[in-house]
């Protein structure tokens, strides 16, 4: 079996570091993101510290 996948893929080349009291605003953000029917994919830069 041969398989082949073709994407494109989001690699960020600067990162934004988040701080242990901002991740839950973040993942709260990121959750509201994904329960929204318009969007399909949600990529981030973030760095968790």
């Amino acid at each position: 079996i041969s398989l082949e996948v073709e994407e494109i893929a989001f690699i960020p080349t600067a990162r934004v570091d988040i701080s242990p009291e901002d991740r839950p605003l973040f993942d709260k953000f990121i959750g509201m993101l994904n329960d929204c029917d318009d969007v399909q994919d949600v990529y981030h830069n973030a760095n968790f510290i």
